[in-house]
Order: C-alpha cells, then structure tokens, then sequence
C-alpha cells in the first residue's frame, strides 16, 4: 500500500510502500477513504521521543474515514463493509495516512451521513469541543457562553454545541471576514 511515514531519526516525513497491515485480536482494518490532520500529526517530531519502537514505517493521521476491510478474531461490533470514522491514537503505528489503517474496534463510532473529507476533518476538533462544553464546563447549566476562536476547528464546533446544548447567549471572536459563517453556526435548527 502506499503510504506517508514518519522517520523519528531525520524527523521528515516521506513517500513509501508498506504491505497492508492485519488487525489483531480487537482491532479493525480500515481501507482509508480520508484522513484529517490534526496539529498533533504535524508536531509528531516534538513527541515521537514518547512512542518505543517508532521507525520509519510510522503512519500518522488520526482522525480516519473508511470502510471496514477485515476484522480481528475479539472484535463483534464491525463487519467488512462498515462505514467507520475514527479519531485514532497517536501512539499506534498505522495510522490514516495511508491506503489502509488499522484501528482499536472500540474507538470507531458509526460514519455520519457525511462525505469522507468532511467526516475525516471532524473527530479531533468535535470531540475536543464536545469534552470542553458538555464533560468539563457542562455548559447547558450556563446562560451565556464566551467562545475564543469560533472560526476555527474547535471553536466551530463549540459554538454548534453550545446551541445544540440550549445555551442562550453565545458570543464568539473571529476575524471580521468570518462573521457571516460564525453567526450561521450558533443558529438552532
């Protein structure tokens, strides 16, 4: 398959072929449809000193939209076919940046009625979102809510789950060319 690697000893990324990964016991083989990236796939240089046995066969990309190829012998929830989108670990060699990925079954959650690269650009950026408002600031218990960056990934996001979430006053910072969309984002459907 082909694939984008990450070398830790030169710190660059590069072009090659790798043979298709298999899934153990409780994972998911994903033919990758899209890959999102994320700031931590771009500074994976500044963290790869954490990961043991990384080599040059390195895929990074977390955030993954695919298709179940093949399963692991543990794994029930996912069948060949699947629909699957991912927000992977960066601590796991095969990642989306390549034609197949291998992923833990536990972490993918049902594709939404989305196209791949709109799906592969939402995980990372939804879920940071969701754990800030709902899981840490529980912000349905707040009348108003101040969002830093809503025309960015995740504040994008915050400001669709703030309302979503009922809160009645959301205000928002972004630039003066983005107002129209940040204001379209925070409208209850």
């Amino acid at each position: 398959m082909q694939a984008l690697a990450f070398d830790p000893e030169s710190r660059t990324f590069h072009c090659t072929e790798l043979p298709v990964p298999c899934p153990g016991e409780k994972e998911v083989l994903i033919e990758v449809d899209a890959c999102g990236l994320n700031p931590v796939d771009a500074k994976i240089g500044e963290w790869c000193a954490m990961v043991p046995g990384m080599s040059s066969t390195w895929v990074p990309g977390l955030d993954v939209s695919g298709h179940v190829v093949d399963v692991g012998p543990h794994t029930v929830t996912w069948k060949p076919g699947d629909r699957v989108l991912c927000h992977g670990d960066m601590f796991r060699p095969h990642g989306g940046c390549a034609e197949y990925s291998i992923q833990a079954g536990d972490t993918l959650i049902p594709h939404p009625d989305l196209d791949a690269e709109t799906a592969a650009a939402s995980p990372c950026a939804g879920w940071t979102a969701w754990r800030a408002l709902h899981d840490k600031l529980r912000a349905a218990e707040h009348r108003s809510l101040l969002i830093a960056g809503g025309s960015g990934g995740v504040g994008g996001f915050a400001i669709q789950i703030a309302a979503y979430l009922g809160v009645d006053q959301i205000l928002a910072t972004c630039s003066a060319a983005n107002h129209d969309y940040v204001r379209s984002l925070g409208r209850r459907m």
